[in-house]
């Protein structure tokens, strides 16, 4: 089998409540959602969608016009049918996703004033995936769940062996094992993609601006770094030394679950075509800007032709060299 990205990761089912932006039951404070206990609160809007790195950025890439398969875990209840029926809607290849009998992994979002808090029941999975049948120009290496290290092993090995460049985005799983368990993988990374809070993390420097931890990243052996700010927009690093900054595209902000992997999609159908690293960055940036003013984390990503025209536009942000 041969495809444009293989990707590897979590498969769920995102459960995502937006609340109404008043009510007497709770309330921001300090950055803290307060909800009194035992009340029953009425939401201003709900949606179940497709969740898990692999799966949106498979998904984006595929609305794009690549060929894309998932290389992932679920069950056999009926989270797993909707993931199964969304995957193939969206001419995603299955073949590489393991059914294992027992509870499907999903996520409850909760989305107050344009923030989200999340809550994530991952069922740990054994995640030993066979990839010897793929041939890939890109192996999206995304955040996995528990028993994660065999997997993260077998995508690099597989990466190396095919001569497939790996995108490496660690998640919120790998940061608890710690940064020792997954940092021996960036010397093998064609591209890294981290928000900043993750980069500060990964480089042990706190206080550290966007533009020293692109350049702290890059010489810890990825070939390109990507390091996305929220509000600030996303700043990267190839082989040229020079960092470049990018804002956001302007949009209204309904509910943030998906940006990131969003930003990967369209980051990388841009690298497919050959595309510039500051033209990549304003195609994920397009590309997270539709999902974010969406009320579904994947029902905003894009097609290329609506990401041209937002390409296009006025309202398109100028990369910055700095």
């Amino acid at each position: 089998m041969t495809v444009d990205v293989l990707c590897v990761g979590n498969a769920v089912v995102d459960a995502l409540l937006t609340l109404q932006d008043q009510d007497p039951h709770y309330r921001l404070e300090n950055g803290e959602l307060c909800i009194r206990a035992g009340e029953k609160l009425l939401t201003k809007h709900s949606q179940f969608s497709i969740g898990g790195g692999a799966c949106r950025v498979a998904i984006g890439l595929s609305r794009l016009g690549f060929k894309t398969t998932v290389c992932a875990e679920v069950g056999t209840d009926e989270f797993a049918q909707r993931i199964l029926t969304t995957l193939q809607q969206e001419h995603v290849d299955l073949s590489n996703l393991k059914i294992t009998e027992g509870q499907t992994s999903f996520t409850v979002g909760i989305n107050f004033l344009s923030d989200r808090t999340l809550f994530t029941s991952l069922v740990k999975r054994e995640n030993t995936f066979l990839l010897d049948a793929v041939s890939t120009t890109f192996v999206y290496l995304g955040s996995l769940g528990q028993a994660w290290e065999a997997a993260y092993a077998g995508a690099v090995t597989h990466a190396k062996k095919t001569k497939a460049q790996l995108v490496f985005n660690p998640g919120p799983t790998q940061f608890a094992a710690g940064v020792s368990t997954f940092k021996h993988i960036l010397p093998d990374t064609a591209i890294l993609f981290v928000n900043k809070q993750e980069a500060q993390e990964i480089t042990q420097k706190e206080d550290a601006d966007p533009k020293t931890l692109v350049s702290l990243l890059k010489k810890m052996g990825p070939q390109t770094v990507v390091v996305t700010d929220g509000k600030e927009g996303s700043y990267a690093q190839d082989g040229t030394g020079e960092t470049i900054k990018l804002g956001n595209y302007p949009t209204t902000v309904i509910e943030k679950t998906g940006a990131g992997d969003a930003y990967v999609s369209g980051f990388l159908a841009a690298i497919l075509k050959k595309a510039s690293l500051s033209d990549a960055m304003l195609w994920g940036t397009c590309s997270a800007s539709s999902v974010i003013s969406n009320a579904s984390a994947h029902e905003g990503l894009v097609t290329e032709e609506q990401i041209l025209r937002m390409a296009k536009s006025d309202k398109a942000p100028k990369p910055e060299r700095i």
